[in-house]
């Protein structure tokens, strides 16, 4: 999603809302993080790890 610098900088303090007023849902339990790439830095994300069920 092409963001301007104010949407960008709302988004980067509070991802949940700004996704919210694109009418993206996410669950009041989910923790959304938005990161930025620089020349010097990348970063990767990884999958959350197979819950394994309890016995």
């Amino acid at each position: 999603m092409p963001m301007d610098d104010t949407v960008k900088q709302r988004f980067m303090a509070d991802p949940k809302a700004v996704l919210a007023e694109h009418v993206i849902p996410v669950p009041a339990d989910m923790d959304v993080k938005g990161v930025e790439n620089a020349d010097n830095c990348v970063h990767i994300t990884m999958p959350a790890p197979e819950v394994q069920p309890r016995h």
